[in-house]
């Protein structure tokens, strides 16, 4: 009798720890890689030139590996961490229902006498199936949900450690550099004068007036 009691004992521990488990699984991404890159391009001498001040990953697992220039001090700060479940599940809304990244567009357009002070991002996205697509984000011609979706990438983790003084990663200025020569619906960019919130909001079909 004292092992049967033993066995339920030892029985119950599994199904509770197995119970435990199950509760404290993280919400696991749509995607196989996400990929954001915040860039800006200057032209110098003739040529283009691309510079990374942003660059986040988000793998099959849902850690989020970001690499930032912190603008205190110009160096690099790197840091890895496991994106909340409750971003994931707004990211995944986004990238799982099989519609392109550009259709959330409500616009393509600046409005008259309106320049973009933010800014640039190129999205790259590796689907399960293992297609891959590619976008540039400009913030105020989306969907608020969309937006709303990638905001994490203005979360900043609570420990980062320097390295470096800039994001190297030719590969991937190569393809924001084609992706951006290709792109149609660049705003008008001015560094000197940032327009404020009221200058760019778009009329947004979803949001509430």
């Amino acid at each position: 009798m004292f092992n049967t009691i033993n066995l339920r004992l030892a029985l119950s521990g599994i199904l509770l720890l197995t119970l435990t488990s199950l509760s404290a699984q993280t919400v696991k991404p749509s995607f196989k890689k996400l990929i954001l890159a915040e860039y800006k391009v200057d032209t110098i001498k003739g040529r283009q030139e691309i510079s990374i001040t942003r660059q986040l990953e988000i793998n099959e697992n849902g850690q989020l590996h970001i690499k930032a220039v912190y603008s205190y001090d110009n160096n690099i700060v790197d840091s890895t961490y496991q994106l909340p479940d409750a971003e994931l599940i707004k990211l995944n809304h986004i990238l799982e229902r099989g519609f392109p990244m550009k259709t959330y567009m409500v616009t393509q357009k600046e409005p008259p006498g309106a320049a973009f002070g933010g800014s640039l991002v190129y999205i790259t996205c590796t689907h399960i199936n293992g297609e891959t697509e590619n976008f540039i984000w400009v913030f105020p011609f989306m969907d608020t949900n969309f937006n709303e979706a990638f905001a994490f990438r203005l979360k900043w983790p609570h420990k980062m450690t320097a390295s470096g003084k800039k994001i190297i990663d030719p590969p991937l200025e190569a393809d924001i550099l084609k992706m951006h020569n290709a792109c149609t619906y660049l705003p008008r960019m001015d560094d000197r004068h940032p327009p404020t919130i009221r200058e760019l909001k778009v009329a947004d079909p979803s949001a509430k007036q």
